[in-house]
C-alpha cells in the first residue's frame, strides 16, 4: 500500500514531464517553414518560439522580415531588425551559417561562398530606411 502511494505521483510527474518536453518546439522544424517562405504556418509557431527565445538572433531576423513582408507592420519589424542587428555577430553566422542562406555570396576576394556580417547589417539597414519611407 505504501508502495503505490510513493508510485502513483511519481508516475504522473513522469507522464506530465514527458507530455511537456515532447510538444516543445526547435527552430529547425520551423526553419524549413521559412524558407519555403510558408509564411502563414510559421508566424504561429516562430510566435511561440520567441516567447520562450527572445534572444535567438535567427527567429529575431525572421520575425522582423515576416512583419515587413508579410504583415506589413513597419514598427515592428523596424524592432526587430535592430533587436537582429545587436544579435547577430560573426560567431552566430559561422555557427548557423544555414539559418542566413539568404545572404550566402561569393567573397571576391578569397573566391570561397559564405555569409558575411557586413551583408547581412547593409540588408538590414536597407529594410529599415524602406519601411522609414
Amino acid at each position: 500500500m505504501r508502495f503505490l502511494i510513493i508510485t502513483i505521483p511519481f508516475v504522473l510527474l513522469l507522464l506530465v514531464n514527458s507530455e511537456g518536453s515532447a510538444q516543445k518546439m526547435k527552430y529547425k522544424d520551423i526553419f524549413p517553414m521559412l524558407e519555403q517562405k510558408d509564411y502563414e504556418q510559421a508566424l504561429p509557431y516562430l510566435e511561440k518560439f520567441i516567447e520562450s527565445n527572445p534572444q535567438h538572433p535567427s527567429v529575431v531576423l525572421q520575425m522582423g522580415i515576416l512583419a515587413q513582408d508579410y504583415q506589413d507592420d513597419c514598427e515592428k519589424a523596424i524592432t526587430y531588425f535592430e533587436k537582429a542587428m545587436i544579435l547577430i555577430d560573426d560567431k552566430e553566422l559561422k555557427k548557423n551559417e544555414k539559418y542566413y542562406s539568404e545572404w550566402n555570396r561569393r567573397n571576391l576576394r578569397t573566391g570561397k561562398y559564405g555569409v558575411n556580417l557586413d551583408d547581412v547589417h547593409m540588408d538590414l539597414e536597407k529594410r529599415m530606411a524602406q519601411c522609414s519611407q
